[in-house]
C-alpha cells in the first residue's frame, strides 16, 4: 500500500535547515511513511485526529485522509520532540 505524503511549507523549511545527517534521517522517515512502514502513533487529547511520525529527536505531526481513494498523509508541522506539540497547538490556534 502506497501513501501519498504531502509536506507543508513549515515541514519543508524545517527539514531544509537541519544538518546533513538528521536531514537524511528525517527524509528517510518520510519515505517510510509513504510505504506504510514508519514509526507512527495516533495522538490523543487535544490533538486527537492527528498522528506523529518519529525520527530520532524530531517529530512530524500529520493527519491522514482519503483523496479519490488514495490514502494521503498530510504532514503539517515538524519540530524537535521537546517542543513540537506545544508549537503545533499554538500554530493551530492562530489559524
Amino acid at each position: 500500500m502506497t501513501i501519498r505524503v504531502e509536506l507543508s511549507d513549515q515541514v519543508l523549511a524545517f527539514v531544509s535547515q537541519l544538518p546533513p545527517l538528521p536531514k537524511k534521517r528525517l527524509r528517510d522517515a518520510l519515505h517510510k511513511l509513504g510505504s506504510g512502514k514508519a514509526d507512527i502513533k495516533r495522538l490523543e487529547g487535544r490533538l486527537e485526529g492527528y498522528h506523529r511520525l518519529r525520527s530520532g529527536s524530531y517529530r512530524v505531526v500529520f493527519r491522514q485522509r482519503l483523496d479519490r481513494g488514495q490514502q494521503v498523509a498530510e504532514c503539517i508541522y515538524a519540530a524537535p520532540r521537546a517542543l513540537v506539540y506545544e508549537l503545533f497547538e499554538q500554530a493551530m490556534s492562530r489559524e
